[in-house]
């Protein structure tokens, strides 16, 4: 029991007629785990069609581009990695600000504070993994087609006369990066609600949901009181 004890405190919370509630010390990380679990970041490969689309079309092209192969076989592994990374967060970072996905935390009581830290991160922790899971299943593809349009004699000519696997894993990893980026445009054509639906549980939304309800009921409350003329 005493080991029990030491893992939840209660508080008192500053409403009237709200009872206590017991929060568990060490549960913020498992509670971030669940967010991000319950929200099946997955389903984002299948959720936004917009950017599905115009990244299958944009590693058509790329994948054909004689320039790209040069330059994915000359650079570095480190320049690389760092493409795919610049890749990811670049889509990352658009659907966040463009789709107003990021919580406020400025000006907010410490337990609003706290949700939306918890919701940014589970923001962040969802789309990373969702792209990340659009960026294998889109490389695979990828390199399905460069197995069967790449003929040995014109790829030869740009990786040379003993080129191999590593090569053309090579091409298709930054096809698969210059056309995540480029899939930034087509989740633009995406809705705010469907990215939404598409990012988060049901669940979740409601959460959201209701802390923005919560919000626009103060700020109702603090213009009520500035408009309202003193006795």
């Amino acid at each position: 029991m005493a080991v029990l004890g030491r893992a939840f405190r209660r508080t008192w919370p500053d409403q009237d007629g709200t009872d206590p509630r017991i929060l568990a010390t060490r549960g913020r990380l498992r509670l971030l785990i669940g967010m991000v679990r319950d929200n099946r970041p997955w389903r984002l490969v299948s959720g936004l069609r917009g950017d599905s689309s115009a990244r299958s079309r944009s590693a058509h092209f790329y994948l054909i581009n004689t320039t790209l192969w040069q330059l994915a076989i000359t650079m570095s592994v480190w320049r690389r990695v760092a493409a795919v990374l610049a890749s990811i967060t670049v889509m990352l970072t658009w659907l966040v600000v463009y789709h107003h996905l990021w919580e406020r935390t400025r000006n907010r009581p410490p337990q609003e504070r706290e949700q939306s830290v918890l919701f940014n991160a589970s923001t962040v922790l969802t789309l990373a993994i969702g792209l990340v899971c659009g960026y294998v299943a889109l490389f695979v593809l990828n390199l399905i087609a460069a197995f069967i349009i790449f003929t040995s004699e014109v790829f030869g000519q740009y990786a040379g006369p003993e080129h191999g696997l590593g090569d053309y894993l090579t091409v298709v990893l930054l096809a698969t990066a210059a056309a995540t980026v480029a899939g930034a445009i087509g989740s633009g054509f995406e809705s705010e609600e469907s990215v939404r639906e598409a990012t988060y549980s049901y669940r979740e939304r409601e959460r959201r949901e209701a802390l923005c309800r919560s919000r626009a009921a103060e700020t109702d409350e603090e213009t009520l009181d500035d408009t309202t003329p003193d006795a």
